[in-house]
């Protein structure tokens, strides 16, 4: 039996199935490429929301604790009543408490702090913030 025209149709040539494949090739490498032109800024928010997060617990155990000489900067101390986890930075490195200036430090992406911590050992010299990120809490009010 001779293939009619109508069953011959109903397969796709070869030049189709290749079109199809290319389309579909062209169109998730361009969905990957923005997906990661936006792991930056993701990173970028979710430091700012711990940020917050830590400089409130800080500020409500500073409340709770009026009688310490000092804010805590040890976040280990938060853990349970004020912070269910500790976190990590987004970038991998340690929050930074700094007790006598009431704020809370991220060496951010390059993760080399360069804002000057007082009595902290890997503290540079010099301050130009850089990259950190930083958030003060209690009496210095918050500011971002």
């Amino acid at each position: 039996m001779k293939p009619t025209r109508l069953t011959r149709r109903l397969a796709m040539s070869l030049i189709e199935l290749l079109a199809a494949v290319s389309i579909i090739t062209i169109l998730t490498g361009a969905a990957f490429l923005d997906y990661r032109s936006q792991i930056p800024a993701a990173k970028e928010d979710r430091v700012r929301h711990d940020l917050a997060t830590i400089a409130d617990a800080l500020s409500t155990y500073n409340r709770d604790n009026p009688t310490a000489l000092y804010s805590t900067n040890d976040l280990e101390a938060l853990r349970g009543r004020y912070l269910d986890e500790l976190q990590v930075d987004p970038y991998g490195s340690d929050f930074i408490v700094d007790p006598f200036l009431q704020r809370v430090i991220s060496s951010g992406p390059d993760q080399q702090l360069q804002t000057i911590v007082p009595g902290y050992a890997g503290s540079p010299q010099r301050s130009s913030f850089g990259d950190d990120y930083a958030r003060y809490y209690g009496a210095a009010g918050q500011i971002t």
